[in-house]
Parts: C-alpha cells; structure tokens; sequence
C-alpha cells in the first residue's frame, strides 16, 4: 500500500509547481515528494494533529514545507497554484462542496485520487463510491479535467488489480 501512495505523490510530483497545498497529508510523506518533485513550497493540512507533529518533527526544511492540523470541513484554503488531495474525497460528508472550495484557491490546478473500485463496502472510513464523471460534476465548471484519468494497479494472487484513479483538473 505505501508504495501505491508514493506511486500517487510522484504523478502529482510531475505535474505541480510553485504554492502546493497538499490535503489530508497524514504524516508528510507526500508533502516532501511534492516539493522534491519541484514544488517551490508546501503547506501539508491534516485533521490528525498527531500525525502533523510527526510531520514537523521529520522536515528539515521549515522554510519551504509547513504543516497545518485543522479538519477541512470549514477551513478555507489560502491561494496556492496547486492543491493535491489524494484518498480524500471519499472520506468526507459533502465532497462536491469541498472540491469546489478547494478549485477556487487553486490558480493553475488540482490533483485528486480516489479508489477505482467500489469500496464503501469494505472500508468503514470510505462514505462515498466515486467515479470519474461524479467528480467532473462536482466541480461544477470551476475545474476541468486535462486529459484522461489515469488507473493505477497493484498486483495480487498474479492478477493486476484497478486500486487508485488519479486526475488532474484545471481551473485555469
């Protein structure tokens, strides 16, 4: 599984600059791929207080990679070029009302992952079963997709198996 996740933070990596916000970033793992990728500077938010002191114990480089611990519910996002959020949307209440709030801090893009399978089923924590088209409307024309989302597998018992869908939207 981390090494889906890393797979998920340097697709990102590629294709985002300057102000990145990273969302739901857990410990920061991905935070640091972002600005190692050539992000000019992060900010990590988390609901997990726990796992953002984490994240501020490990960053060497305070002065371009911050972490925040807020729940992304109410909070507004300052301007950024990018936002990334990756295995979040189908965690919350309201994602179509997140990923629009999140569309108009972001001036070039977003890049959002979700699982490509149905997965309400087997995991407790997911609220929500999403595909490509309901997050195209979700933006409500605030976001437009570049290009087709792209699967990534992971391989079990022999077999590759659909695990993430990853998009990039832009708002420019």
């Amino acid at each position: 599984m981390k090494r889906a996740h890393v797979a998920r933070y340097r697709w990102a990596a590629e294709r985002v600059s300057g102000v990145v916000l990273d969302l739901a970033c857990g410990w920061g793992m991905g935070t640091t791929i972002l600005k190692d990728g050539g992000a000019t500077s992060v900010l990590g938010v988390d609901a997990d207080c726990e796992a953002i002191d984490y994240a501020n114990s490990r960053t060497t480089d305070r002065e371009h990679v911050q972490f925040l611990c807020t729940g992304l519910d109410r909070w507004r996002p300052p301007g950024c070029d990018w936002v990334v959020t990756l295995e979040t949307i189908e965690h919350v209440e309201n994602p179509g009302k997140l990923l629009r709030r999140w569309a108009e801090a972001a001036r070039v893009g977003l890049i959002v992952s979700f699982p490509a399978r149905k997965s309400v089923r087997q995991n407790q924590f997911h609220l929500h079963d999403i595909g490509v088209e309901e997050v195209d409307e979700w933006f409500e024309g605030r976001a437009r997709r570049n290009g087709d989302a792209m699967t990534l597998f992971s391989r079990e018992d022999g077999k590759s198996i659909p695990v993430t869908r990853i998009a990039e939207y832009r708002t420019t």
